[in-house]
C-alpha cells in the first residue's frame, strides 16, 4: 500500500509537476531531485522520475548539492576562502591553505614572531609580512623611517644610526667643532651626524674664542678686557663680572686725587668712583688731600717751598699749602713752581726737576740705523724711537728733521718706499703697521713706515730728538 502511494505521487509529480517523460526528445528518465537554489544540483530525497536532459524548473537529476540553500555552494563552484566546502568535495579550504600569517603583537603591520598558515588573519594580531625586528615598539619595522641618535634599527636593515644610509637627514644632529675641548663649539665650523665625529665635537655651538678652553659660556667673567662667558659683555658691563677680580673704587668729590668713604667694585674707574684711595681728609675741599707737612705758600703760584711748619690733614693757617702738592723749588717767582713750563737755556730750573733743559735736539738717530725689514721688526714712530734710545717715553720728546729749528716732523721709511725718506717727511708721531701682511711689502697691500728701519733710506737721514 505504500509503495503503491509513493508511485502516485511520483508518478504525479512527473506527469502533472515535472511533465514527465512523454515527450519524444527525452531519450532517458533519471530520478528526480528538488534544486531549491537552482544552480543545477539537487539534494534531499527523490521526488520522482523525469528526463535528464530536460528536468523541471526546481528540478535536478541529481542530489550532489551540499547545500541546497546556497546557489553558490555545488560541485562546480569555485572553493574560495570562507570556511566552507563551496565545491562540494568534503574539504574546506582546502586548497587555499598557502597564505602565511605572522604573530603581529605591536600592530604595526608587520609580523615578528610566530607564523601560522590560514585563509584570513587569525585574528587582529597577526599580519600577512614577517620582518618586524622590533614587535614591541610599533614605530620600528620595514616600513619604519630610520631616525638619528636612538640606537635603534627604526627600519629593520640591520643598521642604524650613522651606519645606516637610509636615515632621515631631517635627524642629524649639528656637531660643532671644538677646538679647544672646552664643551662649546665654533657655530660657523659643524658636521651633520648623528654621533659626535671626533671627541673634538659638540652640540654646543656658542662659543665665541674656540682657540681658548678658558673662554666660553661656562666660564665666569672677569677683569681682563675680554668676554669670558660669551655673553657679549665685558668686564663691569657683565653683571655676572667675578667681583673677586674687582677692585674698589673710591669718591672723589673735589677731584684732588684722594678718595672719601663712599666705595664701587670695578674693573676700571667710572664715573663718580675715580681713585683706589680713601686717604682724603676731606673730599669736598681740594686743598685739603692726606696728612703732609705744610709750608708756606709766598709766592702764591700753588706751591709751597721752605721748612714745614706742621703736619696734618687741614692747614695751620692761610698762606700754607700741603706738600703733598709739590715743593717750590723757588718760593719768591710765582713762574717757578712744579706746574710750570721748562724753558731752555735760561739757567733756570722752572719747573723744579732739578735741572734746565738745554735748548736744541739732546740726540740724533739715521732711520738707517734700525734694524732690517725682513726681521719683520716692530714699527716705531719717531718719538718713540727718541725715547728707546734716550730714555722715558715718547711724550718726554718732539721730533725735528732740522738740527736748528723745531719743526715737529720726521722721517721714515717703507719697505722699498722712499717716500717719506726726505723732508719735509711726515709728523713726529706717524707710523704704520701693515697688520694684515707681516711682511711689511708695499706691493702687497700697502706698505708699513717706520723712524728705524733699515731699508730704502740710505743717505744719512736723520731725525733729532728735542726735550719737551
Amino acid at each position: 500500500m505504500q509503495n503503491a502511494f509513493r508511485w502516485s505521487v511520483l508518478s504525479f509529480l512527473a506527469t502533472g509537476l515535472f511533465g514527465g517523460c512523454g515527450s519524444e526528445t527525452c531519450v532517458a528518465e533519471v530520478p528526480l531531485y528538488a534544486d531549491l537554489d537552482l544552480d543545477g544540483y539537487g539534494a534531499g530525497e527523490e521526488i520522482g522520475i523525469g528526463c535528464e536532459a530536460e528536468p523541471g524548473k526546481g528540478q535536478a537529476g541529481n542530489k550532489d548539492d551540499c547545500d541546497d540553500a546556497d546557489p553558490n555552494v555545488n560541485p562546480d563552484a569555485e572553493d574560495i576562502c570562507n570556511l566552507v566546502d563551496d565545491d562540494c568535495d568534503g574539504g574546506v579550504d582546502e586548497a587555499h591553505r598557502k597564505t602565511s600569517w605572522y604573530a603581529d603583537s605591536d600592530f604595526d603591520g608587520f609580523g615578528g614572531g610566530a607564523s601560522t598558515s590560514a585563509c584570513e588573519a587569525p585574528g587582529p594580531d597577526w599580519a600577512p609580512d614577517p620582518g618586524d625586528c622590533d614587535d614591541t615598539n610599533p614605530a620600528v619595522n620595514p616600513d619604519g623611517v630610520e631616525i638619528c641618535n636612538n640606537g635603534i634599527d627604526d627600519d629593520c636593515n640591520g643598521a642604524a644610526d650613522d651606519d645606516d644610509f637610509t636615515v632621515d637627514p631631517d635627524t642629524y644632529l649639528h656637531w660643532y667643532h671644538d677646538d679647544d675641548v672646552d664643551g662649546y663649539g665654533d657655530s660657523s665650523v659643524y658636521i651633520e651626524a648623528c654621533q659626535p665625529p671626533t671627541p673634538e665635537h659638540t652640540l654646543d655651538g656658542t662659543d665665541c674664542d674656540d682657540s681658548n678652553a678658558a673662554i666660553s659660556p661656562a666660564a665666569t667673567e672677569i677683569c681682563d678686557e675680554i668676554d669670558n662667558d660669551c655673553d657679549e659683555l665685558i668686564d663691569d658691563a657683565d653683571p655676572s663680572i667675578d667681583p673677586s677680580t674687582q677692585q674698589t673704587f673710591y669718591t672723589d668729590d673735589d677731584a684732588d686725587g684722594y678718595g672719601g668713604d663712599l666705595t664701587t667694585l670695578a674693573c676700571d674707574s667710572i664715573a663718580g668712583y675715580g681713585v683706589d684711595n680713601s686717604d682724603d681728609c676731606d673730599d669736598n675741599d681740594p686743598a685739603v688731600t692726606i696728612p703732609t707737612n705744610w709750608l708756606y705758600d709766598t709766592d702764591m703760584d700753588g706751591f709751597g717751598g721752605g721748612a714745614p711748619i706742621s703736619f696734618g690733614c687741614f692747614p695751620p693757617e692761610p698762606g700754607t699749602v700741603g706738600e703733598v702738592f709739590g715743593i717750590d723749588c723757588d718760593d719768591t717767582d710765582p713762574y717757578v713752581n712744579p706746574a710750570a713750563a721748562e724753558v731752555c737755556g735760561d739757567d733756570i730750573d722752572n719747573d723744579c726737576d732739578g735741572s734746565d733743559k738745554s735748548c736744541g735736539p739732546i740726540g740724533s738717530f739715521m732711520v738707517q740705523d734700525g734694524p732690517q725689514w725682513g726681521t719683520d721688526p716692530k714699527v716705531y714712530s719717531c718719538i718713540e724711537v727718541c725715547a728707546l734710545l734716550f730714555g722715558g717715553v715718547d711724550t718726554d720728546y718732539h721730533c725735528s728733521t732740522d738740527k736748528v729749528n723745531l719743526d715737529y716732523n720726521a722721517l721714515v721709511s717703507g719697505w722699498g718706499d722712499g717716500t717719506f725718506c726726505v723732508p719735509p717727511g711726515v709728523d713726529e708721531d706717524y707710523s704704520k703697521e701693515q697688520a694684515a701682511n707681516p711682511g711689511y711689502n708695499c706691493g702687497f697691500g700697502g706698505c708699513a713706515y717706520s723712524a728705524y728701519v733699515t731699508d730704502w733710506c740710505f743717505s744719512g737721514e736723520t731725525n733729532y730728538c728735542w726735550e719737551r
